[in-house]
């Protein structure tokens, strides 16, 4: 079954959180615990795994098309600050980037938190998490604060970014100029964003050098640590870092 397309795989990240509401709303709270599924080391090229990651890949792109073209989209649908406005650094466009970059972020890990720990679904959905102990109000409180922090960070990543997009020409102002380019970087985000994120992860862990400082000691002391003190993990958890590691994931 390793090379068949999973169904599940192809609809799934595009009717979250609804699918997951369905499946705990029938769950009846009788069901055994699974066993842990082990992750695979060679997902294959075909293997529903990595052919559901271009799905995956697609509903980001959709997102972020919706944040540009509706959001932001003004009359003419341009009123993304990458396409003007941010050639010159001013609140009047970087305020916006942060409200609604802050209101998803509550939006989506807040409302995930409720469901998985305060809603009637919780009862249900307890047995299935990996570690059977609620997490602490201080859990909850350090992971939204610092989860909020990184928010910012990727608030002034974005920004700086709309600035060189507005003050160059080099890059398309449209997807219509390249859609073939645009398709390809689209519906590979993941197989390109995973290996970045795992040479910053890796390297903010021990290197074990000899020869040389060991780097990653010392930033996992000073910075990476933080993103650990996250035991019992929350819907906040995944971007509960420090400052430093929220502007090098962006």
């Amino acid at each position: 079954m390793d090379y068949i397309l999973h169904p599940s795989r192809v609809y799934a990240p595009w009717v979250w959180p609804v699918a997951n509401w369905k499946v705990a709303s029938e769950l009846t709270g009788d069901e055994p615990r699974k066993p842990m599924p082990i992750a695979k080391p060679n997902l294959g090229l075909i293997s529903y795994e990595n052919l559901g990651s271009f799905f995956a890949a697609g509903r980001s792109f959709a997102m972020a098309y919706f944040c540009v073209y509706v959001i932001h989209g003004g009359e003419d649908g341009f009123g993304y600050p990458a396409f003007g406005a941010a050639k010159t650094y001013s609140l009047d466009w970087i305020l916006p980037l942060l409200l609604r970059n802050l209101l998803a972020t509550w939006l989506i890990a807040g409302s995930w938190d409720y469901f998985l720990y305060f809603s009637r679904a919780s009862e249900k959905l307890h047995k299935f998490k990996k570690n059977p102990a609620m997490p602490s109000l201080a859990q909850f409180k350090h992971d939204s604060f610092m989860t909020t922090i990184a928010t910012f960070c990727g608030t002034a990543v974005e920004a700086f970014i709309c600035h060189l997009y507005a003050n160059s020409s080099r890059f398309p102002a449209t997807i219509a100029e390249n859609p073939y380019l645009t398709f390809l970087l689209a519906i590979t985000t993941t197989h390109w964003r995973i290996p970045q994120f795992y040479m910053i992860h890796r390297g903010m862990h021990p290197w074990k050098t000899k020869y040389f400082p060991d780097v990653g000691k010392f930033l996992y002391r000073h910075v990476h640590s933080l993103h650990h003190k996250s035991h019992n993990p929350t819907a906040f958890s995944g971007t509960s870092m420090h400052p430093v590691e929220a502007t090098a994931c962006e």
